[in-house]
């Protein structure tokens, strides 16, 4: 990402303090995820946030959205 974007901790951190994650961090954690980048022990910490503190409309949209643009795009005949 840019250079003002998190380190995954500092993301989680974030949503544990209850912030709400701008699409471009959201798009950040789930580029990391698909790439491999984030520890199994970040990705339990983050769903443990999201559990807890629960998303907004907004950042649920974002997930969505770059979950979607994270893999391969099929073209159907």
């Amino acid at each position: 990402m840019g250079e003002n974007s998190l380190s995954i901790p500092d993301l989680i951190a974030k949503k544990r303090d209850d912030i709400e994650l701008s699409p471009d961090e959201i798009k950040q954690f789930i580029q990391g995820l698909s790439n491999g980048d984030v520890q199994d022990c970040h990705v339990g910490a983050m769903l443990m946030a999201i559990y807890i503190r629960g998303m907004t409309e907004k950042e649920i949209c974002s997930m969505t959205m770059s979950m979607r643009d994270s893999g391969e795009r099929l073209v159907w005949p």
